[in-house]
């Protein structure tokens, strides 16, 4: 009887011990996850900033190639500034060769993601398109674009070059939002304000 007691209590013991240590390491992954999540947004609004504040860097305004003559994009009506789409032109990589980068969010796989449209400024070059948040992981609800000129004031006309050459600073969003988890997906938002270095 007395064995049968001291199995229990063991058994018992063992059972409060698993339960803990189960309930701490659910806890840790979903702290884990959820810092995961949370670093997607603020990487890709500090990536989209790294890259919007060079705009400008070694565009020509000589250029035979009009997306390339400025920072934002103002001489190719195709790639005009948007609320929901930016291009670039800027020698991000410091390589000597500017380059048009687009950023915007398309569907990747049936999954929505910021991504980046790269094409050099020489004639006839060939686009490449990639992924910059991580589809496994984040879906992306939304990224908008505000533009402000130097005294701070919204530009809103987004048609003509003269308005987009007053652009001085862009403003980032990105909503993210983190799949699944065991309290279901959440939504975070990112901003920051880019001063343009190259204007």
């Amino acid at each position: 009887m007395e064995v049968m007691i001291a199995l229990s209590i063991m058994a018992l013991i063992f059972w409060s011990i698993h339960l803990v240590v189960g309930n701490a390491i659910a806890a840790k992954l979903m702290v884990t996850n959820r810092i995961a999540d949370q670093s997607q947004g603020r990487q890709v609004v500090e990536w989209l900033a790294d890259r919007v504040r060079q705009a400008g860097f070694r565009a020509s305004a000589g250029s035979t190639i009009p997306r390339c003559r400025n920072g934002i994009v103002s001489q190719d009506p195709l790639y005009y500034p948007t609320t929901s789409s930016l291009s670039i032109t800027a020698d991000v990589n410091n390589d000597g060769t500017a380059e048009t980068r687009t950023f915007k969010v398309e569907n990747i796989g049936g999954i929505p993601a910021v991504t980046e449209s790269v094409t050099d400024c020489t004639a006839g070059a060939t686009t490449s398109d990639q992924p910059v948040t991580d589809t496994t992981s984040v879906r992306v609800q939304s990224l908008a674009f505000a533009y402000f000129d130097a005294s701070g004031t919204a530009v809103t006309n987004l048609t003509t070059p003269a308005a987009i050459q007053t652009i001085r600073t862009v403003q980032v969003t990105v909503v993210v939002r983190a799949l699944g988890g065991q309290l279901g997906p959440t939504d975070q938002t990112w901003t920051t304000e880019i001063a343009l270095r190259n204007p």
